[in-house]
């Protein structure tokens, strides 16, 4: 009885074992089926292999400096400030870059310097000093804003429009002033914020603005014709995203940032957390190109400075100077160009970058 179950069991697994040989054999017999190709790696949209060069300006003991710049193309280049006398040469609040080198406008001069820029084309340029400057076909000449009654310590520093008949400058202690093609306007606002940066819609005219109160709350204001709307304040924001600079992403989004890059949703009102950098790390100054295409200019609070780029995909920091104690101004972007200014230790600077 015992001999007839063992001889039961070797049955048992001799079944077992040529189930599985037919199977495997059955198997391999098939016609083989082509393996299953992983999706195609897609190239980055925008490649971030950079160039950086970078210059300076004035002679390290009075006081130069670059707060805006503006690219009309790669051979024509405006950067504004103050740039103090040096080697023979008369001080300036224009350098303009012709494709060979930077040379300094010496037709005008104001002590103040010049701190924002917005052009029309390069016949027609706006300068922000406190006051508005407007370049036209060779010459500077002040707009006339003595029917604005400015407040104590009012000053313009940025400026933006949509067209010559659709500007708007916005600066120190709420001010806010707008040109609709026959005069300019002052839009009262609360003077406890100090704007500063303004961005905006070509295809609408509507502006929106960032501002910093003493607290370091950060507004956005969205500016249409003459009237002025809040449309966020960090300090009712559970996150308190902060941000002292503003660009326009599309018409329905705003890209912002200091410690934290983030973005701001015009219709929902709703903000949006792109990307965390280092402790101590933030965002002075931003430029975009495109969707796929944005300069984030980092201040390593004293350990150096750092591009921080998007090309629709992802973000890369690019660590181009160990340069202490720089102050960042305002930057453009065009394709494959783009255009840092500021200052340090009394010099000037500006940085180029380039794609490879």
């Amino acid at each position: 009885m015992k001999q007839k179950n063992h001889k039961l069991k070797l049955l048992t697994l001799f079944l077992l074992f040529t189930s599985a040989l037919t199977f495997t054999l059955f198997s391999c017999s098939s016609p083989t089926q082509p393996p299953i190709k992983p999706p195609p790696t897609e190239p980055d949209s925008t490649t971030q292999n950079f160039t950086f060069e970078t210059f300076e300006f004035g002679d390290g003991f009075s006081s130069s400096y670059l707060n805006d710049v503006w690219i009309f193309n790669e051979n024509n280049i405006w950067a504004v400030g103050d740039i103090g006398p040096n080697n023979g040469e008369k001080g300036t609040n224009i350098l303009r870059w012709n494709g060979e080198k930077w040379y300094r406008f010496e037709r005008e001069f104001v002590s103040t310097g010049f701190t924002g820029i917005w052009a029309v084309d390069s016949n027609n340029i706006y300068l922000a000093s406190g006051a508005i400057r407007k370049y036209e076909n060779g010459t500077v000449k002040t707009i006339d804003l003595t029917d604005i009654s400015f407040s104590q310590g009012q000053a313009i520093y940025k400026l933006w429009g949509s067209s010559e008949n659709n500007v708007y400058g916005v600066g120190r202690n709420g001010i806010i002033v707008h040109y609709d093609g026959s005069k300019w306007t002052k839009i009262d606002f609360d003077t406890k914020w100090r704007f500063d940066a303004i961005t905006g819609s070509k295809q609408t005219g509507i502006a929106y603005a960032s501002a910093t109160d003493q607290s370091f709350n950060t507004a956005i204001v969205k500016l249409e014709n003459n009237t002025v709307e809040v449309i966020y304040n960090s300090a009712n924001d559970k996150n308190h995203f902060t941000s002292f600079s503003v660009k326009l992403l599309n018409e329905n989004e705003l890209m912002l940032g200091l410690n934290k890059v983030w973005k701001f949703n015009i219709n929902t009102k709703q903000t949006e957390l792109l990307y965390t950098l280092p402790s101590g790390y933030g965002v002075f100054s931003m430029a975009i190109y495109s969707d796929n295409d944005i300069y984030y200019f980092v201040d390593q609070y004293g350990q150096g400075k750092e591009l921080l780029h998007y090309n629709g995909k992802r973000f890369k920091e690019i660590t181009y100077s160990n340069s202490l104690l720089i102050i960042y101004g305002g930057a453009y972007a065009i394709k494959d160009l783009a255009v840092l200014t500021g200052f340090s230790n009394n010099k000037a600077y500006l940085v180029k970058v380039k794609r490879r």
